[in-house]
């Protein structure tokens, strides 16, 4: 832009503002202005400037007042007020300092403020995990400690099961339930530390299922085996204590000993098996064997008896007296009479001792004795002894015998009171 007298307008090198009037500093912007910018806005000073120059100098360099020429009239220009530049500077110093500052604070309280949140998040995010980590060790531990109980009940189980056997009717129920409770006492769970919380869910969830195991395995199922473990050695005992009544009646009234003596073997098995077997199916297969020795040993005692009413039909021709009085004879049915008159016509028999049903017994040495009844009620025992065998002769009679018979190879019957008869006698 010209200025009024055609020259270029001087210009703010600050802020490119006009500059007007006579002051140093830039009414805009209030910076200091250059030499050439105040320069250029004094139009009087510039020509004084030159009238001054145009003056030739004498005397040694003075000056001497040459014509003066009058300069050309510059227009009025009304006064334009400067700024105070004190105001300006603290005018700048609140719009460059003031909003500055306050946006450094704010955003220093905010950065503060985040990295407080932070701290405070990682230290509550630590205290959370620490926390969690103890709480699944905990669950762990208590994991740890069921596990163990449970391997206990397991062998306890196992040996219930084993010893009641396949047949039992809660040995497959007990099977699987032994199964799935060795699936979770061998089970582990992850590292507390990686994830306490899946680990420590995990975990609790084993407890649970083992604690539905254990109600399995101590549960009705396994009373059930218990209790037919106990069954089956309960009965054991009953058919011992059977067996051996009937194997000491039996003695001496079987014709066929070996059933007796099949009977024993059963019963010494048998006891052994009381005392160190270990399973139901022991228990049940030794009491079995024993029935079945008892039932062979029962029926030869019922032929036997069948046979009672005969059972010296062996013997009595042995001892049969004739006509001969005072001597004995032996009845099939074992009973011994006793010949009264001297012939056949006059011959008188009378009961010497009636045989009692049930009571003949075979000997082990041969020999076979049973009870008879006199007349008076009194029962005594009656021993025959068949040839070959040696009775026991009342040795006060031995040496009588002895010259008169060969008494030790005759059948022989001794009665209660010592009567002693030789069949040789008879022949």
């Amino acid at each position: 832009m010209a200025d009024e007298d055609g020259g270029q307008a001087a210009r703010c090198p600050h802020c490119g503002a006009e500059v007007t009037g006579r002051g140093r500093f830039c009414a805009k912007c209030g910076q200091a202005l250059p030499p050439e910018a105040l320069a250029g806005t004094n139009p009087s000073m510039q020509a004084g400037a030159s009238v001054q120059a145009d003056r030739p100098a004498v005397n040694g360099g003075e000056s001497v007042p040459g014509p003066v020429h009058s300069p050309t009239p510059v227009p009025t220009v009304p006064p334009v007020p400067l700024p105070n530049v004190e105001d300006a500077r603290n005018a700048k110093y609140a719009n460059s300092k003031g909003p500055n500052r306050k946006m450094v604070v704010i955003a220093t309280i905010v950065t503060v403020v985040i990295v407080l949140a932070a701290i405070g998040g990682f230290v509550a995010y630590r205290m959370a995990h620490d926390h969690a980590v103890a709480s699944c060790q905990e669950s762990v531990l208590q994991l740890k400690d069921k596990q163990a109980k449970l391997s206990k009940i397991i062998g306890e189980a196992q040996q219930t099961a084993d010893a009641a056997g396949a047949d039992s009717s809660a040995s497959s129920t007990l099977s699987d339930a032994l199964g799935k409770a060795k699936e979770k006492a061998d089970a582990s769970v992850m590292s507390c530390s990686a994830d306490p919380k899946t680990a420590q869910g995990s975990a609790e969830t084993l407890i649970r299922e083992i604690g539905e195991v254990e109600k399995t395995l101590t549960g009705a199922d396994t009373d059930q085996q218990k209790q037919t473990l106990s069954e089956a050695k309960d009965k054991l005992k009953s058919a011992i204590d059977t067996a051996t009544s009937t194997l000491n009646s039996s003695d001496g009234k079987v014709d066929d000993q070996a059933v007796r003596d099949t009977l024993s073997k059963a019963l010494e098995s048998a006891n052994t098996t009381l005392n160190s077997g270990k399973t139901a199916k022991e228990f049940s297969q030794a009491a079995t064997t024993l029935d079945t020795a008892r039932s062979a040993v029962e029926a030869a005692v019922t032929k036997w008896n069948s046979e009672d009413g005969s059972r010296c039909s062996a013997y009595a021709a042995d001892l049969y007296a004739g006509d001969m009085g005072g001597h004995p004879i032996l009845l099939a049915d074992c009973t011994v009479q006793t010949v009264a008159g001297p012939t056949p016509d006059t011959t008188i028999y009378t009961i010497e001792a009636a045989y009692v049903p049930g009571t003949f017994h075979k000997n082990a040495d041969g020999s076979a004795s049973w009870s008879g009844r006199d007349p008076s009620g009194n029962t005594g025992t009656w021993t025959y002894y068949p040839t070959g065998s040696m009775a026991p002769v009342p040795s006060d009679m031995a040496s009588y015998w002895s010259e008169r018979f060969n008494w030790t190879a005759d059948p022989v019957l001794i009665g209660p009171n010592d009567e002693v008869y030789s069949g040789h006698q008879f022949s």
